[in-house]
């Protein structure tokens, strides 16, 4: 029965990796030869933005595409200026670090020198916001906002370590907000640096709380997010430390589908047997708003950089990279990921860096030295799924704990597929109802435990619905 079992979960991992290849076309025009693409965000499937670096041509740009990905354009592009003596004057401020892009016309842009810009006409003209004052003609600390993210016009938050600010008028003033925890003692900084805004008052920082023992020397007391639900006035802590028994744990960037569910991955790095380093990636979930986090996935394949950025089109298939051309794709939440490109030394070498965006169901692949991609997928790739989510989808399969059944047909009043007081109904292989569980209309993605039913294969029915899955 053990090999039987190996046998189906191999077939059922190597049909999704057959069938579910991504076709990747190099999409960007040249922009210089050290043209750093460095983030892209979408409002749709159709407008995206992104930001450009330029070490060879000095200054930032903003490249735009309306339609998908498929061609891109320099919408914004800031350059020195030379003044009536002769002098280089180069942009105030100079860089560029995180977008919000909330429609065709509203976007903002954190920037150095404590600055904020806010277009109300799609990037063509900008208003500069200054966040952060500097007190007689000096900041205090940093002033570079590395991190920004609105929920709606108005509503937003920005990180300049190691402080975070908030908004409720579109920047037109902010609140200054110093973060304490009961769990971090009161001689321990807490420190933040990336900030993630997915409700009207929720939002997850990356933190860390250490204190100085001696000079230059830091005693690190925690590590992970911290989320509130009420704009900060209470806190959750989700320290990843404890999870690894590593030198260096690190997150390096959360996705939310929604106001309930999210993602995390990011790194932890260890000695190797030879003296050296050897770096882990992982995935960490999130069901309730960020108040828990589940540690669902570690991920030790080749290249061995960690995992630096996540984005998911819906709650089944989404898109992890990491360093050096990784890209790993899931399409069953992230439990399982398989690899979703195969790249030549060359290539891998340029891909020092990557973020990922998903324009639509197109994924848009943004890196450091080797431009900007776009990729398709083939046919039984997001959109079957996306298909069949419609009718029965059960994830992960094979499963060990629990499955997840994913649907927006659940509820009775939009699809009569499922009558109203239907069961979810689990059979072995003899025909045998082993479990019976209530459907929660309520929910379009719904969890049951499986953890005490022994390993082989099941038929889940639901309606006049069926979908077999395995237990290990």
């Amino acid at each position: 029965m053990k090999i039987i079992l190996i046998f189906i979960v191999f077939f059922v991992l190597s049909f999704i990796n057959i069938n579910s290849q991504t076709a990747w076309e190099k999409v960007n025009p040249y922009m210089g030869q050290f043209a750093r693409f460095q983030d892209v965000r979408c409002f749709d499937e159709l407008n995206c933005i992104g930001i450009v670096e330029n070490t060879d041509t000095c200054c930032d740009r903003i490249i735009k595409t309306t339609d998908g990905g498929k061609t891109w354009f320099t919408h914004y592009h800031e350059k020195i200026y030379i003044s009536d003596e002769g002098k280089q004057i180069s942009p105030n401020p100079m860089f560029m670090n995180s977008i919000a892009y909330l429609s065709e016309k509203l976007l903002f842009i954190s920037r150095s020198g404590g600055k904020i810009f806010k277009s109300q006409d799609g990037g063509l003209t900008f208003d500069t916001i200054q966040v952060i004052e500097p007190i007689d003609g000096k900041f205090q600390s940093n002033p570079d906002i590395v991190s920004l993210d609105m929920y709606d016009s108005l509503i937003g938050g920005a990180i300049s370590s190691p402080y975070l600010y908030i908004t409720d008028d579109g920047w037109e003033t902010s609140k200054k907000i110093i973060i304490k925890h009961e769990l971090v003692p009161e001689d321990y900084d807490i420190k933040v640096d990336k900030f993630w805004l997915f409700g009207n008052k929720q939002f997850t920082l990356r933190f860390w709380a250490n204190k100085e023992v001696s000079p230059h020397n830091f005693k690190l007391l925690y590590r992970g997010l911290l989320t509130t639900h009420d704009s900060g006035n209470t806190w959750h802590l989700r320290d990843i430390l404890k999870d690894f028994n590593a030198n260096l744990t690190y997150i390096t960037s959360l996705f939310f589908f929604n106001s309930q569910i999210g993602w995390a991955c990011g790194l932890a790095e260890y000695d190797n047997d030879t003296g050296g380093l050897k770096t882990h990636g992982f995935v960490y979930k999130t069901y309730d708003s960020g108040i828990t986090w589940d540690l669902i996935h570690v991920d030790e394949t080749e290249p061995t950089f960690g995992l630096w950025d996540i984005a998911f089109y819906d709650e089944l298939n989404g898109i992890v990279v990491g360093k050096y051309g990784k890209l790993l794709r899931t399409t069953d939440g992230g439990y399982t990921w398989f690899r979703d490109a195969f790249l030549d030394n060359y290539s891998q070498n340029m891909r020092v860096v990557q973020k990922i965006a998903f324009a639509g169901e197109n994924p848009i692949l943004s890196t450091f030295s080797d431009g900007l991609w776009r990729g398709t997928y083939s046919p039984s790739s997001v959109n079957e799924n996306t298909n069949v989510g419609k009718g029965l989808v059960v994830s992960p399969n094979p499963a060990t704990e629990f499955i997840e059944i994913s649907s927006t047909f659940i509820n009775p009043t939009v699809n009569r597929g499922v009558d109203e007081g239907s069961d979810i109904k689990i059979f072995n292989t003899l025909g045998e109802c082993v479990m019976t569980v209530e459907t929660i209309y309520e929910l379009s993605l719904q969890r049951i435990n499986i953890s005490h039913l022994p390993g082989g294969v099941y038929y889940l029915r639901m309606g006049n619905r069926t979908q077999m899955f395995v237990k290990t």
